[in-house]
């Protein structure tokens, strides 16, 4: 075991590396018997030290056959900042000053169909393009029971509102095509408190993800309006899905 270590990470464990005390995924405490056997953490054929939070060199140690590394040490190898919140029992690696639109609860939502989703990216979704991404959100909106206007045409639209509060500055992500029949094209619209603040490019099947990045430190609320260009004059079945991935809030100013 001397020399080798396990990639396998335990996150119940990691108030024990960051605080000293025991915690476990259920409450409570509990004594538990661990072998130190000094074991070397070698990060691209270097050697590296951890330390915690004042300095002081933390030791791996061993416990019923897997290895704990300390999180914070081993982080800041990395540049990763971290924090622990015994409030919630969470450790936070990496940068907290952003919220992921996918973690957020919308304050508004409003379809023309039953039939149109408004979901999550999952993990290892892949894009049209060949692009893979791992978070976001999802729209998918077809001509199945939708809206009939009064010139005879049809529409299909979602919209979803969130709460800012004036309280990010920017608002970036990816837009991406995921599926879609043929001959059908969407676009997504993002306004903030009413004004219109972005369009994207017409995107259909094949089309390539397009980032962006806007300044929405102004805004109370913010809407994304996900809908499809120029439907035929008649219900069809057609549908397409488009997504935001990576959408992310930033607090830093």
């Amino acid at each position: 075991m001397k020399g080798k270590i396990k990639k396998t990470t335990a996150v119940s464990l990691a108030a024990v590396l960051l605080t000293g005390s025991i915690a476990y995924g259920s409450q409570g405490q509990k004594s538990i018997n661990v072998l130190y056997d000094d074991i070397k953490i070698i990060i691209d054929g270097i050697e590296y030290t951890p330390r915690d939070a004042n300095g002081a060199v933390v030791e791996p140690f061993v416990y019923n056959g897997t290895t704990y590394l300390p999180v914070r040490g081993v982080a800041g190898a990395f540049g990763k900042e971290v924090e622990w919140d015994p409030q919630s029992s969470k450790v936070y690696l990496g940068d907290r000053d952003f919220d992921w639109l996918d973690q957020m609860g919308y304050v508004d939502y409003e379809t023309t169909s039953t039939k149109d989703s408004l979901t999550s990216v999952e993990k290892g979704t892949k894009a049209d393009d060949g692009i893979v991404y791992d978070r976001g959100i999802s729209f998918c909106s077809s001509l199945q029971n939708v809206n009939k206007l009064n010139d005879g045409t049809y529409e299909s639209y979602q919209e979803v509102s969130y709460l800012l509060n004036r309280e990010y500055k920017t608002f970036e992500g990816t837009l991406c095509s995921l599926d879609s029949t043929d001959k059908c094209h969407g676009i997504i619209k993002m306004y903030g408190d009413g004004e219109l603040i972005y369009t994207s490019p017409p995107m259909a099947k094949g089309t390539k993800s397009t980032d962006f990045d806007l300044d929405v430190s102004d805004y109370k609320i913010l809407k994304i309006r996900y809908e499809l260009v120029n439907p035929p004059k008649k219900s069809v079945n057609i549908y397409m899905e488009a997504g935001i991935a990576n959408a992310r809030l930033s607090k830093s100013y």
